[in-house]
């Protein structure tokens, strides 16, 4: 998801790119070869920063800040490949704008990274802390990409489209149906998670009735799914507090039954 997102965002602000008066035969083109290779990049990167920060609770700083840079550097490399599949026009960067992006990348990705894995067991269940850290994530990648761009400056090489190129509009297209896949995929997910979580409130719940035989040579007795019998007797407890007082015809049974029992002593 997240390589789709930063893929995305990438080729659609490229769309603002006007040059030569909005001429058409003049507008960037992008190779499609670079312009698949550079999907790829975010996605290895990012998952290289999850595995460099772990899934343990305890996460080291080190480990964070690796994970921080890793995901700047997938923004970065992203963004810079994505500008080399650019055909017709060669892309001439200031050095100053070069660096001053890869901090914007690296420090917003540190941030996000460090609010979502050092705080993750009191956010699990707020759905506005994670938006929180969802836009400073956006706030990486656009802010890098708008930084790029404005040091960026567009050099024409070719106006002759070949076989192998894609017009600016098409990638916008691909853009937009990515989105949708990926938004799809997270519908369908929330939908699955919230469906087991409801199964798993529902059956702790239940009152469920279990008994364990043994045979002559010790053995446990268990269904053919490897589990200890068990079935459900109900769903639902009324919880009740009978009241026992002097006059209450089960308190003498309840008194006499929680005296301890001694053994009787012989004075000989």
């Amino acid at each position: 998801m997240g390589g789709v997102a930063i893929w995305c965002m990438h080729f659609t602000g490229n769309r603002t790119v006007h040059l030569a008066n909005g001429e058409l035969e003049m507008q960037v083109a992008y190779s499609k070869g670079f312009a698949a290779l550079s999907f790829f990049i975010p996605i290895f990167f990012l998952l290289s920063a999850f595995l460099a920060i772990g899934t343990n609770n305890a996460i080291s700083w080190w480990r964070a800040i690796a994970g921080g840079v890793l995901c700047g550097v997938s923004i970065c490399g992203m963004h810079y490949l994505g500008n080399t599949s650019i055909k017709n026009y060669t892309s001439v960067y200031q050095p100053a704008y070069v660096v001053g992006s890869a901090i914007i990348a690296v420090v917003a990705s540190n941030v996000t990274l460090f609010m979502l894995f050092d705080f993750k067991a009191t956010w699990t269940n707020s759905w506005r802390r994670r938006a929180i850290s969802a836009a400073v994530l956006a706030s990486a990648v656009s802010g890098m990409h708008w930084c790029a761009a404005a040091g960026t400056r567009y050099r024409f090489r070719d106006a002759e489209l070949e076989g192998n190129e894609l017009p600016k509009a098409a990638t916008v297209i691909v853009a937009i149906c990515l989105s949708l896949g990926a938004c799809f995929v997270i519908a369908i997910s929330t939908i699955i998670r919230i469906r087991n979580l409801r199964k798993s409130a529902f059956r702790a719940q239940q009152v469920t009735l279990g008994t364990t035989v043994f045979d002559k040579g010790g053995r446990i007795l268990v269904d053919p799914d490897g589990l200890i019998p068990s079935t459900v007797i109900t769903d639902s407890f009324f919880e009740r507090v009978d009241i026992y007082i002097l006059t209450h015809p089960g308190w003498p049974s309840a008194h006499f039954a929680n005296i301890p029992k001694t053994p009787l002593v012989s004075d000989t």
